[in-house]
Parts: structure tokens; C-alpha cells; sequence
């Protein structure tokens, strides 16, 4: 920052460039609760990720691409947690994006994730609840008719519904009892994933016939079936590669940062909440995923996969072929479903609050800056929570939750999409790469890690360098071979749309400040908020 900056910034703190000298916000986390939220957002989906990998990317080898994964979650993890050490306040890349790289751009990041996580995503997590989990659940427990009926439209937003109002409250409530949830779920989720790798380990080398006892169907009926239908046992690289982005959105722990500025202890935090939270993350995916292969056989679970996404061929009657039913298939054990139905709908039950916090932290940042007006960033001196930003946040997830449950299938394809994430993450990633030489000030007050280097290069920028390859790896792929990560002219717009909106309405705040406030709120992203 230069001193004519900094001149002009300390005139400017009689108008208060900022909403106020501190954010209000108290260091309530613990180094679990930054662990947990980041947990929380990916660990379910290690159950489900071959089966629609299989069929939304022909030719795929799924257990190669989280391999592939592995190293960049690692390199991910150190970008965005080091910078989160760097600039440790609360509202995630939003706050060292527009630091670092440029205000509109960082914004646009923010922008642009929140409408594919808060809105997209969030409304295809909670159908996922009332529609997957919850019937199975109902089912397991021998109310067969209930579960139909929750699974209806009207249904399925009545419930998602009480969830989000359910989980918005936990969210303002004190601290507490958020840790306790997570304690809770985590607990369950440990149980519920060592029982399915338990039953799947115990059936290895005979596998084949406990799932013709269990099933009726023919084990060795399913590869020339799949065949018959248009599988290709082979693996097709390009495919392999665009399935490392398309995993990279839902597997990559990085939620935890969302509350740098209210966790104690902030750099053990951000490594629990980051890297060791993708190291965990990753060994348990990789763990199910080859235990599984190994017990039913690579090409088998894949052409049963292929037939269950792509083809009205797959055995009428049969569990679908997630993980955890692979497991039921084969254990046959009335008592053990209804065991791991719970800690499914558990786990998944963990995902809300997680979003939760990634929306509302996002949304205050903003309006700490002044992009949204100043009572926005409220915070409640009973609960310490910004609870504007969550009951917004509430109010994003239901309209998520209508797109998904009336939208017709458009929400659905475009969360699985790796768009966003590519734009998203190289946002981040050349934060990662010029941080140590554009926000030199910060790097070098930042604690003794986040300035490690290899031989006379700091290793943030080494990371971003290989996080923003990846991106860009993927990009290419998809360009060149649209027909395993399709997009709709009309999702393209929309993706085109939003950037155009997001980026309007950031100068539109910026010269009404100007011309209003007197407040050039162009030198607010010269500092970081205060605490």
C-alpha cells in the first residue's frame, strides 16, 4: 500500500469506510467446528460418487480421477487455507480475492458461488434428503406407504422447508449447540461408513455369490447386459480428467474458511479445517472406493453403474448401486439397514448448516464493505450471529429448494456441471500465485507456515500455480469434449447473465457510495476488516 494510500485511507476513517471498527463477531469456533463444517459439507458423498460418475462421463475411471484428485485437494488446501491465515476474518475467498487480485473480481468469485451453492445447491442437497434418505430411512423402519408419499412434490418443499427453518435457528443459537450437532452426525457418519466397509471387506472373494443369494440376478449377467446397452469397458482419459473437476466440486473440503474470524487459534483451525480435513476426506473416499472395486470387480460395479444411470435395462427390484447399498445387497440384514439408513440421513442431515455459514459469512463480508446496506451486518449481541445474513440465507435456500423440486432437471445438470468451480477456483488459485508479492504487507505478517518456500519460491505460490492448472486443465477438457460435461445454451447464458449482473451491481454500490456517502469504497480493499 502506498503512502498516499494509506494517507488517504486514515482520512477517510471519520466517514467510516467500513460499517463500523469491529465486526462484532467473537471467536467462539474451535479448531472441531472449523474441522466439522468442512467435513460436513463433502463426506456423504463418497457413497454416491461412481455411480453417476460412470454414466455422466462414458469411459471414466473413477478411482484413477480421486487419485488424481488426492495431490491437488492437498495443493487446494494449502492455497485457500494459508490465505485464510493470511487474512483470517470471516467471509472466505471473498475477503482475500478482492484484496488480492481486484474488488470486482474477488466479488464476482462470491457472487457467482453463492448462487451455485446457496441456490442450486443447496436446493438439490435438500431434495436429496426428502427424496433419497428419508424414504429409505421410512422404509427401513416398515412405513413403505409414507415413504411414497414424502417423495411427493408438495411434500418434498414442506419438508426441505423445516429443515431450512430448523437449521437457520441452529445457526443463531449459541455456539453449543451447533458443536454438539456436529459431534453428533460426525459420530454417526464414522459409524454408519465403518459398518459398510466392514460388510463389503468381510465379502471379498465372495462377493459373487452372496449378491446372486441376496439379489436372484445372475452376477455374471450384468457385464454383457451392460454391453448390450452401449458400455465400454475401456477408460477414456479425457473423461477420467474432467471427472477429477466434476468430483473436485463436491469432494474438496474448503467451508471451514468461511469462519476464519471467528475461530480460536486460527492457524490450527484453518490447517484442521483445511488440509487435514481433505487429507481425512480423501483417504475415506479413496478407502470405499477401492475396497468396493475390489470386492464386486472394477468393470462389473461400473457396468452395473452404466445400466442404473443410462439404461432402463437395470434389474427390476434391485437396491440402487450407491455403496451403501452394495453393502445392504450383500449383508441381507433387515436390522443393519435401518442402522445405516440413520447414519446416512445423518450425514446428509450435516450439509445444511455448512451452507448455512458459507452463505451468511459471504453476504455479511459484503455488506461490511458497504456492498449492501449497513444493517445487513448487524450482529446480534446475545447470540453473536449476523442474523440478517442468515435468515437471507434461509430465504436463497428455498428458492434453491423450489428450482430443484419444480425447476424440471434444469438445476440438477448445471451443479453437476464443473463451470462454476473452474471460474470459482481460478479466482482463488491467482490470489494464491501473487499473494506474496502483490499483498506482500499481509504475507509477511502472516504466522511462519503460510511463508514456507521451495528453494527461493513461497510454496502459496507454487500451490495456486498448480490449483489454477488444474482449472484450466479441466476447462480445456471440457471444451474439447463437451459431450461428457454438456451445457445447455440456455444454462451458458445463464452462467453469462449472472457474471454480467454480479459485476453491474457491484460498480452500480460503488458509484452510488460515491456520489451519496462521499466514499470511495475502492480504498476499503486496500485493508482487511477489522476484528
Amino acid at each position: 500500500m502506498a503512502v498516499g494510500d494509506v494517507l488517504e485511507f486514515c482520512s477517510m476513517t471519520a466517514k467510516q469506510v467500513f460499517v463500523r471498527e469491529a465486526t462484532g463477531l467473537v471467536r467462539e469456533f474451535s479448531w472441531f467446528d472449523a474441522f466439522a463444517i468442512g467435513w460436513n459439507s463433502t463426506i456423504i458423498f463418497s457413497l454416491f460418487l461412481v455411480q453417476p460418475a460412470v454414466g455422466l462421463f462414458p469411459g471414466t475411471n473413477p478411482l484413477l480421477a480421486l487419485l488424481i484428485l488426492f495431490p491437488i485437494a492437498m495443493f487446494y488446501s494449502i492455497n485457500y487455507g494459508w490465505l485464510a491465515m493470511m487474512m483470517p476474518r470471516s467471509g472466505g475467498d471473498y475477503i482475500f480475492n478482492t484484496r488480492i487480485v481486484h474488488p470486482a473480481i474477488g466479488f464476482l468469485g462470491s457472487w457467482l458461488f453463492i448462487i451455485a451453492s446457496a441456490i442450486f445447491g443447496m436446493g438439490v442437497i435438500l431434495t436429496l434428503l426428502v427424496t433419497w434418505t428419508l424414504p429409505w430411512l421410512l422404509s427401513s423402519l416398515g412405513l413403505s406407504a409414507l415413504a411414497s408419499t414424502v417423495t411427493q412434490p408438495n411434500w418434498v418443499f414442506g419438508l426441505g422447508m423445516i429443515i431450512i427453518v430448523v437449521f437457520g435457528l441452529l445457526n443463531i443459537f449459541p455456539r453449543k449447540f451447533l458443536s454438539r450437532f456436529f459431534q453428533a452426525t460426525i459420530g454417526a457418519s464414522i459409524v454408519g461408513g465403518a459398518l459398510i466397509l466392514a460388510i463389503i471387506l468381510s465379502n471379498i472373494g465372495r462377493f459373487p455369490q452372496a449378491f446372486e443369494a441376496s439379489t436372484g440376478v445372475k452376477y455374471e449377467s450384468i457385464l454383457p447386459l451392460a454391453i448390450k446397452n452401449g458400455f465400454n469397458p475401456g477408460t477414456n482419459l479425457p473423461a477420467t480428467i474432467l471427472t477429477v473437476g466434476w468430483m473436485g466440486i463436491t469432494v474438496l473440503a474448503g467451508v471451514g474458511i468461511f469462519v476464519a474470524g471467528e475461530v480460536k487459534d486460527v492457524k490450527k483451525s484453518m490447517l484442521w479445517a483445511t488440509v487435514w480435513a481433505n487429507v481425512i476426506v480423501m483417504v475415506v473416499y479413496i478407502g470405499f472406493m477401492a475396497v468396493t472395486y475390489v470386492a464386486t470387480g472394477y468393470t462389473w460395479y461400473n457396468a452395473l453403474s452404466w445400466l442404473y444411470v443410462n439404461t432402463n435395462a437395470y434389474p427390476a427390484g434391485m437396491m440402487t448401486p450407491q455403496i451403501n447399498n452394495i453393502a445392504l445387497m450383500i449383508a441381507n440384514m433387515p436390522a443393519l439397514n435401518i442402522l445405516i439408513a440413520i447414519t446416512m440421513f445423518c450425514s446428509l442431515l450435516t450439509i445444511p448448516p455448512a451452507n448455512y455459514i458459507l452463505a451468511s459469512r459471504y453476504t455479511f463480508a459484503w455488506a461490511f464493505d458497504r456492498l449492501l446496506p449497513a444493517r445487513y451486518a448487524d450482529v446480534s449481541e446475545r447470540f453473536h450471529q449476523p442474523l440478517i445474513p442468515t435468515i437471507v440465507s434461509g430465504v436463497l435456500f428455498t428458492c434453491g429448494l423450489a428450482l430443484s423440486v419444480w425447476g424440471g432437471g434444469f438445476l440438477s445438470s448445471w451443479v453437476s456441471g464443473s463451470w462454476i468451480f473452474i471460474i470459482w477456483g481460478s479466482i482463488g488459485a491467482v490470489a494464491g500465485i501473487i499473494a506474496p508479492y502483490k499483498a506482500k504487507r499481509f504475507f509477511e505478517a502472516a504466522p511462519s507456515i503460510v511463508r514456507a518456500r521451495v528453494g527461493p519460491v513461497p510454496l502459496l505460490t507454487i500451490s495456486g500455480i498448480i490449483f489454477l492448472a488444474f482449472n484450466l486443465v479441466i476447462a480445456a477438457v471440457a471444451a474439447l469434449y463437451p459431450s461428457v460435461n454438456p451445457l445447455s445454451a440456455a444454462q451458458a447464458w445463464f452462467i453469462v447473465g449472472s457474471a454480467i449482473l454480479g459485476l453491474a451491481f457491484f460498480y452500480a454500490v460503488k458509484y452510488y457510495r460515491l456520489k451519496k456517502d462521499g466514499l470511495d469504497i475502492g480504498l476499503i480493499y486496500k485493508e482487511i476488516p477489522p476484528e
